[in-house]
């Protein structure tokens, strides 16, 4: 009797136990060491409908990349500052029946696609973040730029709308944003099961954009945590138009996304993730020289974007 009395004892310490591990509060940080490497693959499927009169003109996209990641140095405030290199590319879009791609593992110098996008492979840029992943610091991203355009063969008229089209893309602004969206996802405090907290940034890309993240933790074992995300997403230039192709226009795009990502708790970095993106609008395309009137083309776009953080 007294040995049946004792092994209930241990199964309901047991069980305490266990459920005192799943509800204590987690700080959820970034605990990478100076020298640790990591390996970031990220892959972004996007397809977009654009509504012009009575014609409908569809574009697919796909961007699959891998981005190294080089601990350079934590400090005492456990500031971390991390070298980012572009390790490979592919990209493959259709429009309307035409289609390109461009892999930067296969050289084909034949490849309009070449002569910009292997500039971008191997070089590198520097961020020194919180271990929140509040972004402190950027390095190397005008270095980058300068370097890919020293590269290309075309005129210097063109070469200013390449660099334009560059820094959208690949600028200051751009770095920060996915920089944001990988790393600026930590609660400010201590959570548990079912806590939520939010997240609102500007991104800035080809057009501006506004995130308001809401996170959830949905469980938490031995090895990760598992976080719902749910945004809103609004694009809108505000009346400040932007050059799209040499012509101006206004975008107005609203949305939400859907994902659920993975935090590894032994370095505090994202391990995976999976998120759906949907917005719908309008871009307004403003009368000049190349069209005679204002002219408003309803959008749809929906992207699938998904992501994995291994260490080297």
């Amino acid at each position: 009797m007294k040995f049946k009395k004792v092994i209930s004892t241990l199964s309901i310490a047991t069980m305490l136990l266990a459920f005192s591990g799943c509800t204590k509060d987690l700080d959820l940080s970034i605990n990478i060491k100076n020298g640790d490497k990591y390996v970031i693959h990220e892959v972004t499927n996007q397809d977009m409908t654009m509504t012009l009169g009575t014609q409908q003109m569809a574009t697919n996209q796909t961007v699959d990349m891998n981005l190294l990641m080089d601990v350079k140095d934590v400090d005492k405030d456990k500031n971390v500052t991390i070298e980012y290199k572009y390790d490979s590319m592919k990209m493959s879009a259709t429009s309307n029946g035409q289609s390109m791609t461009y892999d930067s593992t296969k050289a084909d110098e034949s490849n309009p696609l070449n002569e910009v996008y292997k500039g971008i492979i191997g070089k590198s840029f520097t961020v020194k973040m919180t271990n929140k992943g509040k972004l402190l610091e950027i390095k190397g991203v005008t270095d980058l730029i300068n370097s890919i355009l020293d590269k290309v063969n075309v005129p210097d008229a063109q070469k200013e709308t390449l660099k334009s089209s560059l820094t959208r893309s690949f600028g200051d602004d751009a770095i920060k944003s996915m920089v944001q969206q990988s790393m600026d996802i930590y609660p400010d405090k201590a959570v548990k099961k079912d806590d939520t907290w939010n997240k609102k940034y500007d991104i800035k890309t080809v057009f501006p954009i506004t995130v308001d993240n809401t996170f959830k933790l949905l469980s938490n074992d031995s090895s990760e945590v598992s976080l719902n995300q749910q945004s809103n997403i609004t694009a809108d230039t505000k009346g400040t138009p932007i050059d799209i192709m040499g012509i101006k226009s206004n975008i107005n795009l609203t949305g939400t996304s859907t994902g659920t990502v993975k935090i590894n708790k032994s370095n505090g970095l994202l391990q995976s993730g999976e998120v759906t993106e949907n917005m719908s609008g309008e871009m307004q395309m403003l009368k000049s020289s190349l069209i005679p009137q204002d002219i408003k083309v309803p959008m749809k776009m929906t992207a699938k974007i998904t992501y994995d953080i291994k260490k080297k």
